[in-house]
């Protein structure tokens, strides 16, 4: 069963189920079928853009919330803006891919 975004199960049978997610998404990119992967969107070390790409984002998938915390001496260092607008923008692009 996979979540919906609405909260409901999806009914998959899958053909291998586990839990390294690293192996799955191996088997993904060497085109052996399609993974329940953490988002597709997120930035792959070694992995081409474009390679993995959602399927079916407007049904399938979990809504996370993303907080980041950090001491407020800290908040004007341009290292920490930086890692901070990376997520700004990861965030507001993955919204506007499912819609939202």
């Amino acid at each position: 069963m996979l979540p919906t975004l609405t909260g409901e199960s999806f009914e998959a049978e899958p053909t291998l189920v586990t839990a390294d997610v690293h192996c799955l998404r191996q088997m993904v990119i060497a085109g052996l079928g399609i993974g329940f992967l953490p988002d597709a969107l997120l930035p792959d070390p070694g992995v081409p853009d474009g390679l993995l790409v959602p399927v079916l984002p407007e049904l399938i998938g979990r809504q996370r919330s993303l907080m980041v915390a950090f001491p407020a001496s800290q908040a004007g260092l341009p290292k920490l803006r930086s890692i901070l607008q990376h997520v700004r923008t990861f965030a507001e692009r993955s919204a506007a891919l499912r819609g939202g």
